[in-house]
């Protein structure tokens, strides 16, 4: 599948001004790609609450409500029509607790920071291309983590 970036629609929410100047032209950098920003979840709520998202990039560690709050609010939002879309998790603290943590709220990727340009768009590329289909338990909604772990596993082997 080849992604229309003119026609995406991308919110990074993270309450850091320098993140937003860093991560819209690199998104950029393949195309006009529709660029929305948010300083922190409540204003991040309110523009998925009325704009059609296709893509979220959240930071891990905000105030007063952090990255995992709101993915999991984000998925367990059955009123929003984003509660699907694909979300990213930007973190400095990639440790496997953080890891294991943002994928049980919720999470298709996960960018460690720094991140460059290129690891960024083909995460984006393989998240688009290749949707992960959504699982829903008592405790959980979000893409089947099992699934998720095979098509890395394919990936690793086949690189």
């Amino acid at each position: 599948m080849t992604i229309n970036w003119p026609a995406l629609t991308a919110l990074v929410i993270d309450d850091q001004p320098l993140i937003h100047q860093l991560i819209r032209p690199m998104l950029r950098s393949v195309g006009p790609v529709n660029v929305l920003r948010a300083m922190d979840a409540r204003e991040g709520l309110d523009i998925l609450s009325s704009t059609k998202v296709d893509l979220a990039l959240i930071d891990y560690l905000m105030l007063p409500v952090d990255g995992m709050k709101l993915v999991r609010r984000i998925r367990l939002g059955e009123d929003m029509a984003s509660s699907t879309m694909p979300i990213i998790m930007m973190t400095g603290d990639a440790t496997q607790n953080t890891l294991s943590a943002a994928l049980a709220a919720g999470i298709n990727g996960f960018l460690c920071k720094p991140f460059s340009t290129k690891k960024m768009i083909t995460q984006i590329e393989r998240l688009l291309s290749d949707p992960v289909p959504f699982v829903r338990t008592p405790t959980y909604f979000g893409p089947d983590r099992a699934e998720m772990v095979r098509r890395e596993r394919t990936r690793r082997m086949e690189g």
